[in-house]
């Protein structure tokens, strides 16, 4: 025949350690600072928060062009504004 070796033959391992790129098994990891996730609560709570406001002054009407309730719209035509330098 023209091979030396059965076919179902195991194979003889040369390298059995796992190539450098892996991490170790005990690699340590960092922790995180209470305060840290504290101040990035606070911020996605004020940035749900506002938008859950703006959400809710938006209004339900369709094709409605008028100013949201609680602001006063400004005129541009009238001189004595703020900031109108002239």
């Amino acid at each position: 025949m023209a091979f030396a070796e059965p076919l179902f033959a195991l194979a003889k391992v040369h390298n059995v350690v796992p190539p450098a790129t892996y991490p170790a098994v005990d690699a340590g990891s960092g922790q995180v600072d209470p305060l840290a996730t504290g101040i990035v609560g606070v911020g996605v709570g004020a940035l749900l928060g506002g938008t859950y406001v703006a959400a809710k002054r938006f209004s339900r009407t369709r094709d409605d062009e008028s100013v949201p309730r609680g602001h006063a719209a400004v005129d541009p035509t009238k001189s004595d504004e703020i900031g109108d330098q002239s």
